[in-house]
């Protein structure tokens, strides 16, 4: 018996799901393109991660900030120590979960 990749188990699951990370892939590279952040789809993940680097240095450079709000649904694992630490001194942190009630 072979062993599935996560992603395998996950297509077996979702039909569409190639075609979903496909779509977001377009999306992402495009917001990025217009953010000056050219992408070839081949990069490694130290590339973007040294791309995004440049990008949050260009985004402190064009500061400061009253209110930074985090990405949608901020987790344990979707905000790093040394951003927060980028931005110390800024006065408000914002943090939606998207959950509405009533």
């Amino acid at each position: 018996m072979n062993e599935e990749s996560f992603e395998e188990q996950q297509e077996a699951l979702d039909p569409h799901r190639r075609e979903e990370r496909d779509f977001a892939a377009l999306e992402i590279s495009g917001r990025l393109r217009q953010k000056g952040v050219l992408l070839t789809g081949r990069e490694t993940s130290s590339q973007l991660d040294d791309l995004m680097h440049g990008l949050r240095g260009k985004i402190f450079a064009a500061g400061p900030y009253v209110l930074i709000k985090t990405a949608h649904h901020t987790s344990y694992n979707g905000l790093e120590e040394s951003l927060l630490q980028e931005y110390e001194g800024n006065p408000l942190l914002v943090h939606s979960s998207g959950n509405v009630y009533g």
